[in-house]
Parts: C-alpha cells; sequence; structure tokens
C-alpha cells in the first residue's frame, strides 16, 4: 500500500502511469495486492483504469482475478464496460470464474456481466466454471440466463 509515500511520489511530479518493461503501473500493482486506499488515490490522481494492453494494466480484469470485491466494486462505480475483453480475450467475469472468485462473480453478474462471453480461445464462464468443477460458480452462472 505505502499510500502516504505514493501521494509524496505523485506531489514530487511522479508520473501516476509510470509502467515497468513489462506494463506494470502503479495502479495495477495496488488493484492487485488489494491497496483499496493506495487504489482510489491514484485513481483520483488520473490513472487510466481501463488500459488494456495486458491482463496487469487492465484493472477490472486484475481486481477480479485477485478477488479484490472492494476494488471491484469502486472500479464498477466509475463506469467501466463490464464486459471489455482483456488477457487472452477474456473478461473480468472469466478471471473470477478462473479464480473461483464466488463474490465478484455473483457481483459481476448483477451488475451486468455476459456469462456468454467467449474468449479468444471460445471459452464461456459456464465452460469454464464446468472445466474446473466449481458447481458454485456453475449454479451462479447457470442462474443468471
Amino acid at each position: 500500500g505505502h499510500t502516504r509515500v505514493v501521494e509524496l511520489l505523485l506531489d514530487h511530479g511522479a508520473m501516476v502511469d509510470a509502467a515497468t518493461k513489462d506494463g506494470i503501473t502503479p495502479f495495477a500493482c495496488a488493484v492487485y495486492h488489494n491497496h483499496l486506499e493506495t487504489t482510489a488515490l491514484l485513481v483520483g490522481r488520473g490513472a487510466m483504469v481501463d488500459a488494456s494492453e495486458s491482463m496487469r494494466s487492465a484493472g477490472l480484469y486484475a481486481a477480479a482475478y485477485a478477488n479484490n470485491i472492494d476494488i471491484v466494486q469502486m472500479l464498477l462505480s466509475l463506469g467501466l464496460d463490464i464486459n471489455a475483453l482483456f488477457n487472452a480475450g477474456e473478461t473480468a467475469l472469466h478471471a473470477a470464474v478462473r479464480r473461483a472468485s464466488t463474490d465478484v462473480v455473483e457481483m459481476l453478474l448483477r451488475n451486468g456481466a455476459d456469462a456468454h462471453a467467449r474468449s479468444k480461445t471460445g471459452d464461456t464462464p459456464l465452460f469454464m466454471a464446468a472445466r474446473h468443477g466449481d458447481a458454485e460458480t456453475f449454479a451462479l452462472l447457470c442462474a443468471s440466463r
């Protein structure tokens, strides 16, 4: 988190969207590690929250993958496209299903996530849940039909 350190760096000219050679931004790092306060600070300072160059720079996908329900909720409140394609053509719902994050799956479905969205490989969240034997997530997805 180190929110205060991040704030000081930004106050002294650090670029809010500076990225590593792998495309990892401070925002993506804060999201992935579930640092809600730091994530909120970065968003408030103009971090690009809907960048989709890679899985790690796609905030909603990363938050869903990391089972960070508070950050998912915050990002949804910003009006991000819940069905945007990120890593391997997957949506945030694919990421939540991949990690068996039932709370995040439920939240995404309530907010309009498409349970039938196909990844680049043709997988739907429903198929992924079935393949992984995740009965609870499978039931949630079936109920959303």
